[in-house]
């Protein structure tokens, strides 16, 4: 629960500084198969991160939102591997917004610095 009071106030912090870009995501088909593709099957299995984005519209902000709520439910489910996989949350998010106009990407790398800071 601290983890996550924690990342809303992180997030909320970093939503003024949002250029507030929106997008579509993958189907649900494709995006699990992107996902396991790179060696995320375990956090598609274990998440429920492709059911909330699959097909949907979203702000890069509530893609990111999606993923760190997904990365803490997956450290609470797997956390002798939580940690590997959060490393490699810019790669999960890269992979999410595949699709994504250039700027998409360039805001969730720019959230993302914010949010390590």
């Amino acid at each position: 629960m601290k983890k996550s009071l924690l990342l809303f106030g992180i997030l909320f912090g970093t939503f003024n500084a949002s250029r507030a870009i929106s997008v579509t995501l993958p189907s649900e088909e494709v995006l699990s198969g992107r996902l396991r593709a790179a060696d995320f099957k375990y956090l598609v299995e274990k998440t429920n991160l492709v059911d909330q984005l699959a097909g949907q519209e979203k702000e890069v902000l509530g893609v990111i939102v999606a993923v760190e709520q997904a990365l803490l439910d997956y450290a609470v489910k797997q956390p002798t591997i939580a940690f590997v996989t959060q490393k490699r949350k810019p790669r999960l998010i890269e992979i999410i917004l595949q699709d994504a106009p250039k700027e998409a990407i360039e805001e969730a790398q720019d959230l993302l610095r914010q949010i390590a800071e």
